[in-house]
């Protein structure tokens, strides 16, 4: 038997398959086969494969850059933590080879690399670190987005402690000023991976971004805007009790921000706002807060004339071996509409007889305070409260009602004079259609004078007819019977045969157009001289000319 065939060695196995990614008839089997090796992989096998995988070279192909990476990826995920741990550098170092690639694609295997890479790390900074300086140092825009894009990928996979904490904090302020400098140009990913950083840092760090993302929210970017308002919203579901103080001011911008014209923002913005509005006011923090014990029993109540601004508070005095219960208080009587309840809350509070109310109340621990009182001064107190109370609906429900007929007046004001306008209009515009309509039945009129003006002073008559009356105009006073509006209502089936006698008594009071080529005036009556005449002038016409035939004859 011959000797066995040599293992085929580590670094080129995988060019070979890196080769044929390039190619797209063997892109699906190389890729599944690099897969398989890095799967397979021995603890001792890591370090060269992650060298045969980090060469790059500008002639690569856009498959083979985008596989590298993700084989990047899986080396980190599919191995235990303590094997990649100490290749965690190397790794993140090839990976930031391709940080300049403009291929999306190429970019979005980089961040899932540094996203693995940072979940394997064992320190905090050992993955962050180099894409920290990465972002801090490239000019170039592809790298500033792939950088900041990557860095944040890596502080979301991270594990939270104490050591990542203060990596962040110390490196937050140098976020904050490179995004306030105009040399960086991915803004969006730069704000997306300062609320991560906030967010992974604490509450104090949280409190220093809100001013600069708040001011985000104002600029051009709409992608600006959106990855802001996503970084406000993280900040405040993670350290909403940090942010109570900058909640008045930030939810009067977020609100003035609220319709932004990108369908996206606008739905960023809402749920920024929602998450917003779930943090505590300062009132309710002050409430929630524990009082410091007084060493004498107090009953505090005070009722003003306006009703909004009644407060009463019922202490309860310190026992030091009584449990915490909770204290009735009444802040705003008249605040969303809880008056009824706090009042009947009062009553069963103090329905106890004089006795129990001066006793100590058994069970309980230290941090409750117990007050004696009178009962007849807390129930006066009630009923002045309940008095003012219903005062102060009465007078609110009459205003309400006197601005409800006001804007029922404004409303019929409105509708009257809409009404009055558009009458306006139909009357104009009634007014100008009959004056066109005049303008044309004159114009009419006038043409129809100058054809029979025309006719009267040509005289010349068809030698078909010649015993009608009726005279040749130019073809350009002719009238068309093609169906235009101002056409001629009788066909010239209705010109009857005329005979001798009734010649001279015929009534022109029918118009008729286009007989054999003759044009009839419409407007013109001719009266029975005009037509004695017309024949006169015939026949003086056939004398004359049999006159002149004799004499050359």
């Amino acid at each position: 038997m011959g000797p066995a065939p040599k293992a085929e060695p580590m670094k080129q196995r995988v060019n070979r398959c890196l080769l044929r990614l390039s190619d797209r008839d063997t892109e699906a089997m190389a890729a599944a086969e690099l897969d398989g090796i890095a799967r397979g992989l021995e603890a001792d096998e890591l370090p060269a494969f992650l060298a045969a995988v980090s060469d790059a070279r500008p002639t690569d192909r856009t498959p083979l850059r985008r596989h590298s990476l993700r084989l990047l990826a899986l080396l980190a995920a599919a191995h235990p933590r303590d094997a990649v741990a100490p290749l965690v550098p190397r790794l993140v170092a090839a990976a930031l080879r391709r940080v300049r690639d403009p291929d999306s694609s190429v970019r979005a295997a980089l961040v899932d690399a540094a996203r693995a890479a940072a979940a394997a790390a064992a320190a905090a900074d050992a993955a962050l670190a180099p894409l920290v300086g990465a972002l801090l140092h490239e000019q170039d825009q592809c790298a500033q987005l792939a950088s900041a894009l990557a860095a944040a990928a890596a502080v979301e996979a991270s594990a939270p402690s104490a050591d990542l904490a203060a990596y962040l904090q110390a490196l937050l302020p140098r976020l904050l000023k490179l995004l306030r400098s105009s040399a960086f140009k991915a803004k969006p990913a730069l704000i997306s991976l300062i609320g991560a950083a906030s967010a992974a840092s604490g509450g104090g760090a949280a409190a220093t971004a809100v001013p600069s993302l708040r001011d985000a929210l104002t600029g051009e970017d709409w992608a600006a805007r959106k990855a802001a308002a996503e970084a406000l919203a993280l900040l405040a579901l993670e350290h909403g009790d940090n942010l109570v103080e900058q909640k008045p001011s930030c939810i009067a911008v977020f609100e003035a921000k609220r319709f932004d014209k990108v369908k996206i923002v606008r739905e960023s913005m809402n749920r920024m706002i929602e998450a917003w509005k779930e943090i505590p006011d300062m009132d309710e923090e002050v409430c929630s807060s524990d009082v410091p014990p007084s060493p004498q029993s107090q009953t505090r109540s005070s009722s003003t004339g306006q009703a909004k601004n009644f407060e009463c508070k019922v202490n309860v005095t310190d026992a030091p071996d009584a449990t915490p219960i909770k204290t009735v208080t009444e802040e705003k009587l008249l605040k969303d509409g809880n008056v009824r309840a706090r009042l009947e809350a009062r009553r069963v509070l103090f329905q106890k007889n004089g006795e129990e109310r001066y006793n100590k109340v058994p069970g309980l621990k230290s941090g409750s305070r117990v007050v004696p009182y009178n009962g007849d001064d807390d129930s006066e107190e009630i009923a002045e409260s309940e008095d003012v109370h219903e005062e102060f609906q009465s007078g609110h429900k009459e205003e309400d009602l006197s601005k409800i007929r006001m804007q029922l007046v404004q409303i019929e004001n409105q509708q009257t004079s809409l009404l009055n306008l558009l009458q306006k209009f139909m009357g104009s515009s009634q007014n100008g259609i009959r004056s066109l309509e005049t303008r044309v039945n004159g114009l009419e009129m006038a043409l129809d004078e100058i054809s029979r003006d025309l006719a009267a002073s040509s005289g010349r008559m068809p030698s078909s007819e010649p015993d009608m009356n009726c005279c040749i105009l130019s073809p350009k006073f002719w009238r068309r019977h093609d169906g235009s509006r101002y056409s001629s209502k009788y066909s010239i089936s209705d010109i009857a045969n005329y005979s001798e006698e009734s010649r001279t008594s015929y009534k022109w009071e029918r118009q008729k157009f286009g007989v054999q080529g003759v044009v009839t005036n419409p407007l013109a009556e001719p009266n029975a001289s005009f037509a004695g005449n017309t024949v006169v002038a015939q026949e003086a016409r056939r004398q004359n000319s049999a006159q002149y035939k004799s004499r050359m004859g």
